[in-house]
């Protein structure tokens, strides 16, 4: 369940057999706020607004409440070198 996944990738062939691939892999490109973990307990959760200690504790619904989201544009770069590939 990830938000705009991208893949872009090449290959050089090295020496024999060799092989070198070079990849760039982006997640959440437009910057969605999707939610990938959630609550299942019932009754009230207490959180604080942004997690700051002197923010004062705020009573919301547990069930289905959001517990992490995707973190916004994650680029991800890859270097693969395989041996004596066909």
């Amino acid at each position: 369940m990830v938000a705009d996944a991208g893949r872009q990738s090449r290959r050089f062939f090295t020496v024999g057999r060799n092989r070198l691939e070079l990849s760039v892999d982006t997640y959440n490109f437009t910057n969605e706020n999707t939610v990938f973990a959630v609550r299942t307990a019932t009754g009230l959760a207490s959180i604080r607004v942004n997690g700051d200690p002197a923010n004062p504790t705020i009573q919301i619904p547990s069930f289905l409440s959001p517990t992490n989201a995707l973190a916004p544009r994650v680029v991800r770069f890859n270097v693969t070198y395989q041996f004596g590939t066909r």
